[in-house]
């Protein structure tokens, strides 16, 4: 059964889907490929498995790739991650940084040069590094810690199983930042780059006073 929502699918599907979008849809059986292939991929399954399956649950992937992808900003989540230290896994608390004036120059580059980055956009095979990133490790009392550097590959490899509901909107919402400020640069107008920052700034305001 074709997953419902967008919600519970990975990073690691979503861009495994996302390069579906190149295949050869020319005739027929390229098609039926396409829609194999895509459902192997949502619900795990093996090809000779999918290849038994009735058209009519085939089909259900027309409707899943047409469903609404997640829209409202998870501010924090847990991911768990398996830790070179003690050797357990860990159930690491992260936070959304959405508000770019609490990063540091050197983040803030990363993050907008992460989102226009060309591999990211077309492959998007390093989107999980991007949404790490942007995401904090904090503790309970929600205060960011450090993390030992040898734990910090394992962590960034743990974000390609972070579930789209969490993940799309921040892509989206950076995107979106990063298109803003570089029309704000070129457009190089003190009122207009004034205006556009206050409009932000709201936005940013109103998604940090609601819940997630």
């Amino acid at each position: 059964m074709v997953h419902k929502k967008w919600d519970t699918i990975t990073i690691e599907q979503y861009v495994a889907i996302h390069k579906t979008k190149q295949d050869v849809q020319d005739t027929p059986e390229q098609l039926l490929n396409l829609l194999i292939k895509r459902y192997c991929i949502i619900e795990n399954f093996e090809l000779e498995d999918a290849e038994k399956l009735e058209m009519n649950e085939l089909y259900k992937v027309h409707d899943f790739m047409k469903s609404e992808m997640p829209v409202k900003i998870v501010k924090m989540f847990r991911l768990n991650y398996q830790s070179l230290v003690t050797g357990k896994p860990v159930k690491q608390l992260y936070k959304v940084k959405l508000n770019p004036s609490e990063y540091s120059s050197g983040e803030y580059m990363a993050v907008m040069n992460s989102v226009k980055d060309p591999i990211v956009n077309e492959s998007m095979s390093n989107l999980h590094r991007l949404l790490f990133l942007i995401c904090r490790p904090i503790n309970r009392w929600g205060k960011e810690i450090e993390v030992p550097p040898c734990e910090i590959d394992g962590m960034i490899e743990s974000f390609k199983q972070l579930p789209l509901q969490v993940a799309r909107p921040i892509e989206v919402f950076f995107y979106n930042l990063s298109n803003d400020l570089t029309d704000l640069i070129l457009l190089s107008s003190v009122n207009q780059m004034t205006k556009t920052k206050e409009m932000m700034e709201k936005e940013i305001s109103c998604l940090e006073d609601t819940d997630g």
